[in-house]
């Protein structure tokens, strides 16, 4: 009868040893993903990521809809936002510095962009915040097309289709 105790202990050890093997693992495995991850992402910087600039404050508040579905639908894709001019965003999609320049605009026709009607609300102020002048309520999309990769082509074209989506809205 001790024997049949003996044998059962030393299966149990083994399964435990087994099990705290395969646990083991699939630690290993996923600690090294991570490593692998976090290596790739600190040599991307700004220029790995999409690099957005606007012009002012308000047109980012215009395409935040589509800037959260592109950031949830490529949660691993980081997103860098600037600002400055319209001159200083124009100056840096020219160096390649950023990838994608939002830029107020005064006229309407098929490329502007409507950034509506009503104050722009910030949810941190409780506030509005509504643009002075009233002739300047359309923003332009300019995009750098030269050496990008396969990768930043499609984000920018998901995220320009869907800015381009939400125009009526």
């Amino acid at each position: 009868m001790r024997a049949v105790y003996v044998v059962l202990i030393i299966i149990f050890a083994a399964a435990v040893i087994a099990f705290g093997y395969f646990l083991m693992n699939r630690l290993d495995c996923f600690l090294e993903e991570n490593k692998r991850r976090i290596t790739a992402g600190k040599g991307r910087g700004p220029s790995g990521g999409l690099r957005i600039a606007f012009e002012n404050p308000v047109i980012a508040h215009a395409v935040s809809r589509s800037l959260e579905a592109l950031s949830e639908k490529y949660p691993d894709e980081p997103l860098y936002f600037f600002t400055g001019s319209a001159e200083q965003i124009h100056n840096a999609l020219k160096t390649n510095c950023i990838d994608l320049g939002l830029v107020i605009s005064e006229t309407e026709d098929d490329a502007a962009i409507p950034l509506g009607r009503n104050g722009y609300y910030s949810g941190a102020l409780g506030g509005s915040v509504e643009l002075l002048e009233k002739c300047g309520r359309y923003f332009r999309i300019f995009r750098r097309d030269n050496e990008l990769s396969q990768e930043k082509q499609k984000l920018l074209t998901e995220l320009i289709g869907s800015i381009e989506a939400d125009k009526g809205r």
